[in-house]
């Protein structure tokens, strides 16, 4: 499967991918820069860049996280192991410990993944197969939480509305978000559009302000439609992406060492979600029994 940035967002490519439970690597290319992201079952699990500044060690001297010198101790024992990932590098020479580790490759595999966001030209290559990173080395990453922060970054209007598509067609408030998302502290057109949303209400009326449609009200439109905190109105909705609790962590969480507690907090929110959906469902209709049926 091949896209073009430049005519299709990458937001779409990454939602197809879920939503279909598609495993394999895609690849995206912009110039000289490769960047991949790999798919595990609609997860996205892993990412990877051919960029210096985007490698892990690299990234964690930009941050402040270790020092130059710690990198340099960490850097020679690979070259004395060929075989050895950076991550357990580190904590062979003791500078992070396993639960440290896990962490920053959750947060520089979100930044990756974030980074695809800001693309507007170059090719999506998606290469179907099972997925190649060991199941230890996953993280856990909420697609839909990504889409909505990655599509909040997006800076080309022309690939938004692309992503948008029939402007004209009604959506409405989600029950339940697909993950924990507060409105407190959003922006106020934000705010005005989850609030119009409480009825049907279309594309375009949400992206509507005072003389005419405007790029960030119909990005804020697009994040939230993506993110599954909108849905579809007149139709049966096509198949969703994954839902997939972010714990900040490898999706073995803690590499069975030490408690996560942000992983039990997540699974009460999760299990305290599906109650309070389940408590407003209609029986008969979720069954798909007539009422008058014995």
């Amino acid at each position: 499967m091949l896209t073009d940035i430049a005519r299709s967002p990458i937001a779409e490519t990454v939602r197809g991918l879920s939503a279909e439970r598609r495993s394999g690597d895609l690849q995206v290319r912009s110039g000289r820069m490769v960047k991949i992201a790999f798919f595990d079952h609609g997860r996205l699990v892993f990412a990877a860049s051919n960029l210096r500044r985007d490698r892990l060690g690299e990234a964690l001297v930009a941050d402040g996280r270790i020092t130059q010198q710690d990198f340099d101790r960490v850097s020679a024992l690979m070259r004395a192991d060929r075989g050895r990932r950076f991550g357990e590098a580190l904590v062979q020479a003791g500078v992070m410990d396993r639960y440290e580790v896990g962490t920053a490759v959750a947060r520089q595999v979100r930044r990756l993944a974030l980074s695809l966001f800001d693309l507007t030209d170059g090719a999506a290559l998606f290469e179907e197969r099972a997925c190649s990173i060991p199941l230890e080395y996953m993280i856990s990453l909420s697609v839909h939480r990504l889409l909505y922060d990655g599509i909040r970054g997006m800076k080309d209007q022309d690939l938004l509305l692309k992503g948008l598509g029939y402007l004209d067609r009604g959506v409405v408030l989600a029950e339940i978000p697909p993950f924990p998302y507060e409105p407190k502290g959003r922006s106020t057109e934000e705010l005005e559009i989850l609030d119009l949303a409480q009825r049907r209400v279309t594309l375009r009326r949400l992206g509507w302000a005072e003389g005419g449609l405007t790029f960030p009200r119909l990005r804020a439109v697009y994040a939230l439609l993506a993110a599954g905190i909108l849905r579809e109105a007149d139709t049966v909705s096509a198949p969703q992406p994954v839902v997939q609790t972010e714990t900040g962590m490898f999706l073995l969480s803690a590499l069975q060492n030490r408690p996560d507690p942000s992983l039990r907090e997540a699974i009460r929110r999760e299990v305290q979600q599906e109650l309070q959906h389940s408590a407003r469902l209609d029986r008969d209709a979720w069954l798909k029994l007539a009422r008058a049926a014995p």
